[in-house]
């Protein structure tokens, strides 16, 4: 029997609410997942003074972030842990990997985010621009019927909040391959200039300003307001395939230290 473990952990107001998950495969069976440890009734504490919704019997439904977030962690550790589970399992075809490694990696990035979301702390660490580059555009590629092309330079780790930097890029990307549409395509490119790094994301969509109206525009403030929380900053201008540019850029030795997320 493999067993396969992923970790969930983050504070609201101070309460812990870690937890474990445990995927047990069976050798010829149906995978089943279990919670670990106990909450110490943080989703309790979590209504208390929220806004909700009423239900059938007048019960007022608890809609506070901190709650959602405690409630995603253990459907977010079940799909990790199944997932790799899977990769584990030699019956896997072994076409079929890629896709369970996506699932995997797309189920980090969720779990990563509900803890930032938790602690709403930045934590900034060395990473490698290059890979996270990459990364961000290779899991566009998912679900992007376009072409997305990446073009990077050379450059040493900088130090940043990974989960930040990241939300930062994603919404940027989904941005240009929503307004390049599926013929379309994506350009994303890695420079470095005077002690920053710089990502350029363009895409041969209308551009700014010819977009219809509310197009993107949620995404590039939440990547606005990363960024800038980290002492970096947002520019806006055409790119050479058409449509739009937005440039995120980043000095190479700060990170937000001990600042907290938007």
């Amino acid at each position: 029997m493999a067993a396969a473990r992923r970790w969930l952990e983050f504070e609201a107001d101070g309460a812990d609410v870690s937890g474990e998950v445990v995927a047990s495969v069976p050798r010829n069976g149906t995978p089943v997942a279990r919670s670990g440890t106990a909450q110490n009734g943080a989703g309790v504490a979590a209504g208390s003074g929220t806004n909700g919704r009423h239900g059938a019997d007048g019960a007022t439904l608890p809609t506070s972030l901190r709650e959602v977030c405690h409630d995603l962690r253990q459907p977010i550790a079940t799909i990790g842990a199944l997932a790799e589970a899977l990769l584990t399992s030699p019956d896997l075809p072994k076409g079929l990997e890629v896709w369970v490694t996506h699932i995997v990696r797309e189920a980090r990035v969720l779990a990563d985010l509900v803890q930032q979301v938790g602690s709403r702390r930045l934590e900034p660490v060395p990473l490698s621009p290059a890979r996270l580059l990459a990364d961000v555009a290779a899991e566009a590629a998912v679900t992007y019927d376009g072409v997305i092309t990446i073009s990077a330079v050379p450059h040493p780790e900088v130090v940043a909040d990974a989960v930040a930097l990241r939300r930062a890029l994603t919404n940027v990307v989904d941005n240009a391959a929503r307004a390049a549409g599926p013929t379309g395509t994506v350009g994303a490119e890695l420079t470095a200039n005077n002690g920053h790094v710089v990502f350029e994301i363009g895409d041969s969509g209308p551009g700014f300003g010819a977009a219809p109206p509310g197009m993107g525009t949620l995404g590039l403030d939440i990547a606005s307001r990363l960024m800038h929380a980290q002492g970096g900053t947002v520019e806006l201008g055409r790119s050479p395939l058409g449509g739009a540019l937005v440039r995120l850029v980043l000095p190479v030795n700060r990170g937000g230290v001990g600042a907290t997320t938007p």
